[in-house]
């Protein structure tokens, strides 16, 4: 007997037939909803009697024993005619919030609700006990899962030689032997013999194979490298009239060749590699195969000097070492020697250099005793480079050339602030009696005593001097006099015509005034001149000479000379 329900939908559905005033009320809360009949699912005996609604169709179908089977009766047997009745209406089904609403000729005539949210359901949980875990699940009496037992320890097969091969033996299994191979049979090898066209090779079973001579080539052309210079390779292959000739470039530097391994380029230039290495020409130089960089912006002798990259300043090597400025001065040994006194933070040795107190400026000191003199004076050995309010400046064009100049060659100064103003104490500006003992000393006065031999050559510095034929100065004594930039002026027509120039003469204050007695020309066109003595080394000369120049010159201006000062005498202070 088939399983047949009728049809519900939603929670309440109510029918009224056309022309008949029964109504049948059924409900129900089972009845799935679903689009076409092909998203039904599979009507298995679990879901007999399931409802479910197909909306294209409109129709309600039921799982029966045969399926999926529509509410809708199948025909009946023809029954008589009837007299035409009136015509009838459709029905359709209209969504709504929470179901639909079946209209009938235009009229409700029943609702499908939507079944109401089920509860959420409850999840289990599980824990770790001593032999397992324990799952626990509402409703239920807690499982406890166990851990399995360890399983026994497998058992190896051994294997053993025996006399025709290798017996296995295995547990719960038989002995197995494998035997050994049995020897194969020897090869056969192949024969060669010479014909006359190359060498015959016979194999057995194949068929003999010659390999002919081959034919003899052309003589080939050498090749030489006639020349590598320079990033040029000139090849020549041939000789007489058939010799050809290759260049190539190993690379190129602008329109220049020239080659990677002892070269490189920079900035359109060939510049040698330095031990292999390129460098940077704007900041760095070569030395001996090593890379330096530049100190005080200019390259030196590593040889002789070595820079303090903290100060960016060098200094002159102790005995060829290098040593540490801020602790260490180079003694007089040769040897950089550990010192206590400094010049502001700067350390140096007392018997070698001077402090100037007022502005922590160092200067060389050097006693000049030559052999066989009773003359032993201490004077500095640098021009001075004290600063005044006025009175005395560095040439230069630009405040950096101004300080470079003030640094290597001192200061120019007036007469009026070299005597009183420049000298620190214990020390003054020699009279011309100092002067002139000094250079009769060193060098050797004439009949006159103006000029004295060969005290320009004691006197000068080794460099910075113009070249002259015949001059080479020594600096015996380490006076170290330098030739700086200084005004040579000249008058044309009633204009003073200046030009600074350097390496061309050295001109040294004294403080003793000349007088009139001594010749000296102190009147200029009613302009009372003053002249004070001076000493002057010039680059043509081996001598130096006593002369004089007036604190001003023709035009009213003040003329200017450098500072060098001697030691007070003991009676003197």
């Amino acid at each position: 007997m088939k399983k047949v329900l009728s049809p519900l939908f939603g929670a309440a559905l109510f029918f009224a037939a056309c022309g008949d005033e029964n109504t049948t009320i059924v409900e129900n809360t089972d009845v799935e909803s679903v689009t076409s009949f092909k998203d039904l699912g599979e009507c298995k005996s679990k879901t007999i009697g399931k409802l479910a609604y197909v909306s294209d169709s409109v129709k309600v179908f039921a799982c029966t024993d045969d399926g999926w089977v529509s509410m809708n009766g199948a025909d009946g047997r023809n029954g008589k005619n009837g007299s035409k009745g009136d015509d009838g209406t459709s029905c359709t089904v209209k969504a709504i919030d929470d179901g639909y609403k079946v209209l009938c000729d235009g009229d409700s005539v029943g609702v499908l609700l939507n079944g109401a949210k089920g509860s959420n359901g409850k999840s289990c949980t599980a824990k770790e006990v001593e032999d397992g875990i324990e799952v626990s699940c509402p409703g239920s009496d807690p499982v406890t899962i166990k851990n399995g037992n360890d399983g026994a320890a497998g058992k190896s097969c051994t294997a053993k030689k025996v006399s025709d091969g290798i017996q296995v033996t295995c547990p719960d299994s038989k002995p197995v032997t494998i035997k050994n191979g049995d020897k194969g049979e020897n090869g056969q090898s192949c024969s060669t013999k010479e014909v006359t066209d190359g060498i015959e090779v016979t194999c057995p079973g194949y068929d003999p194979v010659t390999i002919k001579n081959g034919k003899a080539g052309t003589n080939g052309t050498s090749c030489n490298i006639a020349s590598d210079e320079n990033g040029v390779v000139v090849i020549k292959c041939g000789e007489g009239k058939n010799v050809k000739t290759t260049t190539l470039y190993k690379a190129m530097c602008g329109k220049n060749p020239y080659d990677p391994g002892k070269q490189f380029c920079t900035e359109g230039k060939v510049v040698p590699l330095c031990g292999e290495k390129d460098y940077n020409t704007k900041n760095q130089f070569c030395s001996n195969k090593v890379v330096y960089d530049f100190c005080e912006n200019k390259e030196y002798d590593p040889a002789l000097q070595f820079c303090v990259k903290d100060e960016d300043k060098l200094y002159d090597k102790c005995g060829g070492e290098e040593y540490d400025p801020a602790t260490h001065i180079c003694g007089t040994n040769g040897k950089p020697e550990e010192v206590a006194a400094k010049c502001g933070d700067v350390p140096y040795n007392p018997d070698e250099m001077l402090c100037d107190s007022r502005d922590n400026q160092l200067y060389k000191i050097v006693t000049i005793a030559p052999e066989g003199s009773d003359y032993s004076e201490t004077w500095i050995a640098e021009n001075m480079n004290y600063a005044t309010e006025n009175g005395s400046f560095c040439y230069g064009k630009t405040e950096k050339e101004r300080t470079d100049n003030c640094a290597e060659f001192g200061r120019l100064y007036n007469w009026n602030v070299a005597k009183e103003k420049v000298c620190p104490d214990g020390w003054h500006l020699p009279n011309l009696t100092e002067w002139e003992s000094l250079l009769n000393a060193v060098g050797s006065r004439d009949d006159y005593g103006w000029t004295y031999d060969n005290a320009g050559t004691a006197l000068k510095s080794k460099t910075g001097w113009d070249p002259a034929d015949g001059i080479e100065n020594k600096d015996t004594y380490g006076f170290n006099a330098l030739a700086g930039y200084y005004p040579e002026c000249y008058n044309e027509e009633d204009s003073k015509i200046c030009e600074f120039k350097k390496g061309h003469q050295a001109i040294f204050w004294s403080s003793t005034r000349c007088t009139e007695d001594e010749d000296c020309e102190y009147d200029y066109q009613e302009n009372d001149i003053i002249d004070m003595y001076i000493i002057l080394l010039w680059y043509e000369r081996n001598e130096a000479n006593k002369s004089y120049q007036g604190i001003t010159d023709y035009f009213g201006d003040e003329n200017f000379g450098w500072v060098r000062c001697v030691k007070d005498k003991v009676d003197e202070i």
